[in-house]
């Protein structure tokens, strides 16, 4: 039986912010951050892709530079799944569905929002718990991969990771992106992993 893994967040009194979202979307702020310019060739190739092409980018991406940590990462055989790939954390199993973030503004923006065909038409949709246990994003502009919890997008329409500080300076609300660095989010997985039984409470709660 599948053991769902999860990896906590700070609480927001150790950043200094509150964790709490508007409904739609998040916002994630970091302190720092290289950017590529925009108008690199590789930056260019990826938005001139189309979505299908933008997933298979934002995998890929996710699923290196797991593997770069060390783990092993698992793919469905067949489709009909929310999620794109698996983290094995031993012993917890992480559905992670994979996103292209884009950077506009001293953002980036991450769609999650979808639109699937029925026998009854289009239906717009997100995700939601039952479906995958986090969104994995992939920033070309950053070459960097995050790990989002979905109890923090779950149901929304958007995700929005700040890669600038607010110009009006108000850090109220603001999430740092650094807290959801793959990598770190990964290592607070691992070192909470030995009771079994508190594995899928660790990705929601600090």
């Amino acid at each position: 039986m599948r053991t769902p893994a999860t990896i906590s967040t700070y609480p927001s009194s150790s950043r200094g912010g509150d964790l709490r979202a508007g409904r739609d979307e998040v916002t994630l702020s970091a302190q720092k951050s290289q950017p590529c310019h925009a108008d690199s060739p590789s930056v260019h190739g990826v938005i001139d892709l189309t979505p299908s092409q933008k997933g298979a980018v934002a995998e890929a991406a996710f699923t290196a530079a797991a593997v770069a940590l060390g783990l092993v990462v698992l793919r469905p055989l067949c489709e009909g799944r929310r999620y794109d790939l698996v983290l094995d954390l031993e012993p917890g199993l992480l559905r992670v569905q994979c996103k292209l973030a884009q950077q506009m503004n001293g953002v980036l923006a991450v769609r999650l929002k979808t639109n699937r065909l029925t026998p009854g038409g289009y239906v717009s949709t997100s995700y939601s718990a039952t479906e995958v246990d986090a969104v994995g994003i992939y920033s070309p502009e950053l070459a960097e991969s995050f790990l989002v919890p979905i109890s923090e997008v779950s149901g929304r329409r958007a995700l929005h990771l700040r890669i600038e500080p607010p110009r009006n300076n108000q850090l109220t609300g603001v999430k740092w992106a650094r807290d959801y660095v793959l990598g770190a989010m990964i290592d607070r997985a691992r070192g909470r992993h030995l009771d079994a039984d508190a594995i899928p409470r660790q990705l929601h709660s600090g």
